[in-house]
Order: structure tokens, then C-alpha cells, then sequence
């Protein structure tokens, strides 16, 4: 059964000792490290900026982002865009410091060619991708984050993060769409803190088996913390399939199921996320939103 397979991966890879061990080396390399650079394309260069802001406020660490649209098109025009973060890293990066570098394709030009020059300095180096497992920048890291994500960020998810502060929020189930009122969780984006929700992670650790009673992840998250859960605006996170596209637009069923046509829909100004639920898988549409914004 599909849903027994994916609650069988789930507990693997968020229980497996290598999994543990990649946090642990995260948290040693961010501690140890001088300055951190954060770098990314489109989706992921919001999160750079974000995090650049995080670690810097509340880490207490000097923190930089290559996302200021000056700098991008100063030294894009100049170096050309796959060199431009190489050489903007050039001037500041040195020995000690931390390059964090997210692409969830882990083949974009532009951060390999800058994964490179960090190296040349000496420099640690953090990556974060999904798309494919064996992705060139996989390979580039001291540590390596790898998730094969089911959504594509198209524009800034900030006000995600600031959204009702001290709340278990997340998107609300894609089943809205065919049931105005339907008050469940989808786990394509969900955000909660921790100390506030600590049964989460306990339950899950001390009790991962239980997960297997419940059809995914989203309906054992909603049993645990139901009466506290907040949603997002439907707005901001949307289904790619059902609200940009339409099931009409669809060839087949379950896994043979692709859109008849490549197609670049109009994306609303208030979505930041695109979600994916079932198929086509996001690494099988070759529409222009998705295929630009999935880097």
C-alpha cells in the first residue's frame, strides 16, 4: 500500500543514525565557523535571506547573503550570471568561514562555480538540494542535507515564517478545494516551535510506530495537536495540479498520470508556494514556472 511505504521511508531516514549524525555535524560546523555566506536561486534565495537574518540576530554570528538586486545585476552583468557569486565570494570569503549553498536541483551553474571557489579558500561548505539523490552539488559538502521535496517556493515565504508566531500553523488539506469547509492538515508545509510542541518530536521518537496508524504524516500530526492547529491562507500555498492547473488538463491515472500539455500558467500575486500532492511528480512537469523556480 502506498501510504504504508511512505510511513516506511518517513521513520527510515528521520531515524537513521546518518540523519542524527548530519545535524550533529551541522550544529559543530555553524558553531566553529567565522563568517556564513548563504547563497541560492529564486525560492532559495529567499531562504538564504532569511536564514542570513536568523543567524546573525539570534545565532550572533556575521552572517552575508548574494541577495540584494543590485549586487545580483552588478556583478551578473560584469561576470556573467553562472560567475557572479564566485566572485562576489572571491572578495570575502576565507579559511574558517561557512558557504551554506541550497538548490533543491543541485545543479545550478552559479552555485557550483561558487561551491568551487570556497573550497579554494578553505572554507567549509554546507548544502542543502533534493531533485535527484546523486545531484553534483550532493557531493560538493563537508555536510550534505538532502530532501526531496514535494513543492516549489516561487516567491518570498518570509510572512510563512512570521505568520501567527507561537502557533502550530500549516497549509490547509487540499481537499478544500472540492469542500469549502474541510478543516485538515496538509504536511506539504506545516511550521511549529518546538519548545511549544515538544510532543511532536517526543511522540515521534519514543512512539514512531504509532505514525503507521494514520493515513500520512498530516493525519498524525492533526491527531496530536488538532485543537491548536492554525492555517495559513489558502492563497499563499496553492495546488499546482487542481488550482493553477485543472484535473481536465490531466493524462492518466496514479502514477502514469502526466498533463496533456507543457503549459506557463499565470501564477497569483499572493502564492509563495506551489504544492504537489500525488502525480505528476514536480520533477515531471516541464512547465516554465516549475522548471525556472525549481533550482
Amino acid at each position: 500500500m502506498l501510504v504504508d511505504s511512505y510511513n516506511k521511508q518517513y521513520l527510515k531516514t528521520f531515524q537513521a543514525s546518518d540523519f542524527r549524525s548530519i545535524i550533529s555535524d551541522s550544529v559543530s560546523l555553524v558553531g566553529k565557523s567565522n563568517k556564513i555566506f548563504f547563497i541560492g536561486n529564486g525560492g532559495s534565495n529567499s531562504i538564504s535571506s532569511h536564514m542570513m537574518e536568523d543567524y546573525g540576530k539570534m545565532g550572533r554570528k556575521k552572517t552575508y547573503a548574494f541577495s540584494d538586486p543590485s549586487l545580483i545585476t552588478c556583478y551578473a552583468n560584469d561576470y556573467g550570471y553562472e560567475n557572479s557569486i564566485m566572485e562576489w565570494l572571491k572578495l570575502h570569503i576565507e579559511e574558517g568561514d561557512l558557504l551554506v549553498a541550497i538548490s533543491s536541483s543541485g545543479s545550478s551553474k552559479n552555485i557550483l562555480n561558487a561551491v568551487k571557489i570556497a573550497k579554494t579558500k578553505k572554507a567549509n561548505i554546507l548544502t542543502c538540494s533534493g531533485f535527484e539523490e546523486n545531484n553534483p552539488l550532493r557531493k560538493e559538502g563537508d555536510v550534505n542535507f538532502y530532501i526531496d521535496l514535494d513543492m516549489v517556493i516561487v516567491s518570498n515565504i518570509d510572512r510563512l515564517i512570521d505568520y501567527l508566531p507561537g502557533q502550530f500553523v500549516g497549509l490547509r488539506d487540499v481537499g478544500r478545494i472540492f469542500r469549502p469547509n474541510y478543516q485538515k492538515l496538509g504536511s506539504a508545509v506545516v511550521r511549529w516551535p518546538a519548545t511549544k510542541f515538544s510532543n511532536v518530536w517526543d511522540e515521534f521518537e519514543n512512539h514512531p510506530s504509532t505514525i503507521k496508524r494514520f493515513h500520512g504524516d498530516q493525519d498524525w500530526l492533526w491527531h496530536l495537536n488538532n485543537p491548536h492547529i492554525k492555517f495559513f491562507p489558502d492563497d499563499w500555498i496553492r495546488s499546482y495540479k487542481w488550482e493553477i492547473r485543472s484535473r481536465n488538463e490531466l493524462n492518466g491515472f496514479g502514477r502514469n498520470s502526466t498533463f496533456k500539455e507543457i503549459k506557463d500558467p499565470p501564477i497569483p500575486k499572493d502564492t509563495s508556494i506551489l504544492a504537489f500532492h500525488g502525480f505528476p511528480d514536480v520533477h515531471d512537469v516541464l512547465d516554465p514556472v516549475i522548471v525556472n523556480n525549481w533550482k
